[in-house]
């Protein structure tokens, strides 16, 4: 009788399965050197490189490669004239506005913005984003000023010098071919959050990305698990797997700049 196994993915324990399956999962970078499994006779929970049944995956086969994100033609600009007032898809980089610690929150619907306006949780000075758009640019830059504040009129803000460009993504999941676009919030050499309409994916998931701050040197190529989704499905959190050293010398430079 072939022996079963049971393997971890996110939170929670699939299996039995067959060793074949195993050998194939792993083949495909959905479960990693580092997935815990288990199968009759052992005391514990392994990792699958600790399986000796499975010694002859590492033995002479290169970790699994990251599919290479094909090219896509860059979106086309925001169309203000004719938003969907109920999509989610502004961020908020709250902090530098009251000279405190800048912090990216979102994807919100141009309804959420009014409503913030009127508790006063944005101002003229709040930095937004959305896909379409080059930079984070001041509300009272935008043509959606007045309907945030519609009792107000528009409030011009001096565009600062230096100022860093939003950190986008392409990302690409696995058995798929279709590209999505995020916006990056809370890097650090552990993972990121990610925010996007509509996020397609679940927990467990194990995406290849190119992030990369718009018209900057500092961009890199990771893979990584999704370990949390937040709420509305508008993105997500990453923990990288397998960060090469490029990469994390990337990151770190971005994050010391």
């Amino acid at each position: 009788m072939d022996e079963k196994w049971f393997y971890v993915m996110g939170s929670e324990k699939v299996g039995p399965v067959d060793k074949d399956e195993i050998e194939d999962l792993f083949g495909k970078g959905k479960i990693l050197k580092d997935t815990y499994v288990w199968t009759g006779g052992l005391e514990n929970w392994i990792f699958l490189e600790e399986a000796s049944e499975f010694s002859y995956l590492f033995e002479s086969v290169a970790p699994p490669v990251l599919p290479e994100i094909p090219e896509v033609p860059q979106k086309k600009e925001m169309d203000w004239d004719n938003l969907d007032p109920e999509k989610a898809q502004f961020a908020i980089n709250i902090g530098s506005d009251r000279g405190g610690e800048e912090k990216v929150l979102g994807l919100f619907t141009l309804i959420q913005l009014k409503s913030f306006g009127a508790e006063h949780r944005v101002n003229e000075k709040s930095l937004i984003f959305a896909q379409g758009m080059g930079a984070w640019e001041s509300l009272g830059n935008l043509p959606i000023y007045n309907a945030v504040f519609p009792e107000e009129e528009a409030k011009p803000v001096e565009r600062r010098e230096g100022e860093r460009k939003p950190i986008t993504a392409r990302i690409l999941f696995h058995d798929e071919t279709q590209v999505h676009d995020g916006i990056c919030a809370n890097i650090s050499l552990g993972g990121l959050r990610i925010f996007m309409s509509d996020f397609p994916g679940k927990l467990g998931d194990i995406i290849s990305m190119n992030i990369h701050p718009e018209d900057s040197e500092f961009s890199f190529v990771a893979k990584g698990e999704v370990v949390h989704i937040v709420e509305g499905n508008i993105g997500f959190s990453v923990k990288f797997v397998d960060l090469d050293e490029d990469a994390q010398g990337t990151i770190e430079s971005y994050l010391n700049k």
